[in-house]
């Protein structure tokens, strides 16, 4: 067989999930994974929740968030990387000081969804570990002054479209 056909056949067989799972549970344990991180070692690589979808070009941190939640994993992928001398596993531990809580970036929709202007700003003065995460991690000066009034159906509106988009559904396009 060539090398295409080899790589044919493993994506065909990639889309039965038993097979992919099964395969992934093999590579662990050629790797020498601890047993008791097996496990996480396939869903790591065959869950599609964890990665970033193909074409998708917006803040992604799901990846981040279930690393946070499954520690000693990351550690054995770095220490696989020693182990190989840089033939397989991580050369580093992720850096999460920029990650948000998965409460911030729900604020985080709400935020972006928001008209642009006074409306944004009062939501991060009323939201400060928003503010804070927006000047760690984008740059942002951080908000200052009072709140300007915003308009609760802006901020409903934010929340509706938030979800929508969270949710995988198309937005809907307004013209003014």
């Amino acid at each position: 067989m060539t090398e295409e056909e080899v790589k044919a056949m493993h994506e065909s067989m990639d889309k039965n999930s038993e097979f992919r799972e099964a395969r992934y549970r093999v590579d662990a344990y050629d790797n020498f994974i601890p047993i008791e991180l097996i496990e996480d070692y396939v869903e790591w690589y065959t869950d599609d929740e964890i990665s970033r979808p193909e074409g998708y070009e917006g803040d992604w941190y799901e990846d981040d968030w279930w690393l946070q939640d499954h520690k000693e994993f990351e550690r054995a992928m770095v220490q696989l990387y020693e182990d190989t001398e840089g033939v397989r596993g991580w050369r580093v531990k992720r850096d999460f000081s920029k990650v948000p809580t998965k409460d911030v970036f729900d604020l985080y929709r709400v935020y972006q969804s928001l008209p642009l202007g006074s409306a944004r700003m009062g939501y991060r003065i009323e939201n400060p570990d928003l503010d804070a995460w927006l000047v760690l991690s984008k740059g942002y000066k951080p908000a200052t002054g009072e709140p300007k009034e915003i308009l609760p159906r802006d901020v409903e509106l934010a929340e509706r479209l938030a979800e929508m988009k969270k949710g995988g559904q198309e937005l809907p396009v307004f013209r003014g």
